[in-house]
């Protein structure tokens, strides 16, 4: 389900895409939503199970899940730089 998506990714300092920003995900009335920092909501639509993307923007955005299904971090991959945040909340 897509609840399991749902928590708190930041991204160091120096990562090559969106650097020491605070990724929160949501599940608003069924539809997975991203925020950036204080940035409005934005609607990711799911490409497979776990890859997602939000309409209009290049960036692609992947869940990563461990052995047992645990969601563990989020990344993003933009033409040649990829990124990845640890899942913290």
């Amino acid at each position: 389900t897509l609840a399991k998506y749902v928590g708190q990714y930041r991204f160091a300092p120096d990562a090559a895409l969106a650097a020491g920003s605070l990724h929160t995900v949501t599940l608003d009335s069924g539809h997975l939503m991203r925020q950036i920092n204080a940035a409005p909501k934005v609607e990711l639509f799911p490409v497979s199970e776990t890859e997602f993307l939000v309409k209009g923007v290049e960036t692609r955005i992947f869940f990563n899940v461990d052995a047992e299904g645990r969601v563990t971090g989020l990344t993003l991959r933009n033409a040649s730089r990829e990124a990845t945040a640890p899942r913290i909340k």
